[in-house]
């Protein structure tokens, strides 16, 4: 599975900044302030009150300090009541498990898939949440002491503490303090309740402005030690001590809602114990609001998390259509910070139309090279990415600045360049050329590709022959300037007059030097 855990976050999704419809939808009206409705006992009799707050003890001290034998002995006992005993948590030494009864699925991206209910229960066996939910996320992700659940597309609350549940009726819900009031807010149908949480919970008209896109971030050292341990790793009643356990993570509903990620990572490393020693997250920027489109960029982290200790970022393009309560996420980039060329840049040419710079390697013409993707925004909220046969496709895509000449370029340098220089570099470990500008090669094949694409037979034998490389091109035209774009044509006149500075000076642009690059790991 690929690691990319990124914890994103976005959430102000769907359409709940605009006013909700005239109907009602059998949420409180504005003047109600409390509806307890939902709110019913997950089990009989009176529950005890415990306390929550989190003890400095992280995971492994509860592993280590906790009998690993009685554990197990508690899970066989729970593995003879429900098909499934895949996960437990421990709070305050009190362990929890997650239990499941149904059609089990291994694969964990199916894992809330399969036909199945979830539910919590004692060390004993007993149910302290009914196996009457889809889904059970990962405990206090949302609200300190509560685990959000899930069913029939609706998300709630349960206080495993306490035994009380708000039943699920939310599309998603936002964390807001963990100590302030209100504790969260949730919305449905386009209403913001507000959730307000101490013992037990209260519902409310929420007043407050709703989550600012820009202002939602998330860490995972958020969550931390707090993740959901695999117990019990095998159906086959293969067991681990718990102090072997890893962690795994179910996103929360907010997190979720945007479909970027797995809403189950079972590789997560959140202690020293299993070799996790970093930090991961998303950042949220660059809104754009268009004809009942939302776009915006998440800008997913990781860090730390292997022993080569190094910095992985993923950006994501993210567009809610908020007519038709849709969410289209694409990658637009994945760029390791070790990464010989380290250039990134994301912006909007317009409402529709992003501009991602990102490092390709090796491409066509170099080991490493800053090159440009191209995402388009269709009225409906689909994302498309566009391509072209042009190797310098954003001569077919926008109008060219300055910026698509510069970048990072290296090549590698040959045994002869080596033996040529030795004297000059004596004991320096170089192995690639580095350059800042695009050369006057370059700027060639930028401007040629654009008459190739159209099928231009060439004149020279150097051009047709690089062009018949590829099986897209068809020569068939001894002149092709009718079938030119008017973006053609400028982008053509740029390419020119670049190229023209290029042959006064060629090395005041490239800056080509030598540099020693070595991948980790």
């Amino acid at each position: 599975m690929k690691q990319v855990w990124i914890v994103l976050i976005a959430a102000y999704l769907l359409g709940c900044d605009s006013p909700p419809p005239s109907e009602d939808n059998g949420h409180p009206s504005s003047s109600s302030t409390e509806s307890n409705s939902s709110l019913t006992q997950a089990s009989d009799g009176e529950t005890e009150e415990k306390d929550v707050e989190h003890s400095n003890m992280d995971a492994d001290d509860y592993a280590i300090e906790t009998d690993d034998s009685l554990e197990l002995m508690a899970s066989l006992k729970l593995k003879n009541t429900y098909t499934e005993v895949p996960y437990f948590f421990l709070r305050n030494d009190v362990p929890y498990f997650v239990v499941f009864n149904g059609n089990w699925a291994q694969a964990p991206e199916n894992r809330f898939k399969t036909h199945g209910k979830w539910g919590i229960a004692d060390s004993t066996g007993k149910p302290l949440l009914p196996l009457d939910y889809d889904k059970v996320y990962t405990p206090d992700a949302t609200l300190i002491g509560c685990i959000e659940i899930e069913k029939n597309g609706k998300v709630g609350l349960f206080d495993y503490v306490n035994g009380e549940v708000l039943e699920p009726q939310f599309e998603y819900m936002v964390p807001l303090s963990k100590t302030e009031k209100p504790n969260a807010v949730g919305c449905a149908n386009g209403i913001w309740q507000s959730i307000e949480y101490d013992t037990k919970f209260e519902l409310a008209n929420y007043e407050g402005t709703p989550p600012e896109l820009s202002g939602l971030s998330f860490s995972l050292d958020e969550i931390g030690q707090w993740a959901y341990t695999n117990a019990l790793v095998k159906r086959s009643a293969s067991y681990e001590p718990i102090w072997t356990a890893t962690e795994v993570l179910v996103l929360p509903s907010y997190v979720n809602r945007l479909n970027l990620l797995p809403e189950f990572i079972d590789d997560y490393a959140g202690n020293e114990r299993n070799g996790g020693t970093g930090d991961g997250g998303l950042k949220l920027s660059s809104p754009r609001k268009s004809n009942g489109l939302l776009a915006f960029i998440g800008d997913v982290y990781k860090e730390h998390l292997d022993a080569r200790g190094y910095i992985e970022d993923f950006s994501a393009l993210t567009v809610v259509n908020e007519s038709t309560n849709t969410v289209n996420s694409i990658y637009v980039n994945n760029l390791n910070k070790e990464y010989y060329c380290r250039e990134e840049v994301i912006r909007w040419i317009n409402d529709t139309l992003l501009e991602v710079q990102v490092t390709e390697n090796p491409s066509m013409r170099y080991e490493f090279e800053s090159t440009f993707n191209y995402y388009a925004i269709h009225p409906n909220g689909q994302i498309q990415q566009l391509n072209s046969h042009r190797h310098y496709d954003f001569t077919k895509f926008i109008e060219m600045d300055d910026s698509h000449f510069r970048g990072c370029f290296g090549k590698r340098i040959t045994e002869e360049e080596k033996n040529a220089y030795a004297s000059e570099w004596g004991d320096a470990y170089f192995n690639l050329w580095r350059s800042e500008h695009l050369s006057i090669q370059d700027l060639d094949v930028m401007r040629n590709e654009i008459f190739a694409e159209y099928g231009y037979r060439f004149k020279t034998p150097q051009w047709q022959e690089y062009f018949e490389q590829f099986d897209w091109y068809k020569p068939r035209f001894d002149n092709v300037d009718d079938q030119l774009t008017e973006l053609d044509k400028k982008n053509i006149e740029t390419i020119l007059a670049r190229k023209m500075e290029l042959e006064k000076d060629e090395k005041s642009f490239t800056k080509k030097e030598p540099s020693g690059y070595a991948a980790p790991g």
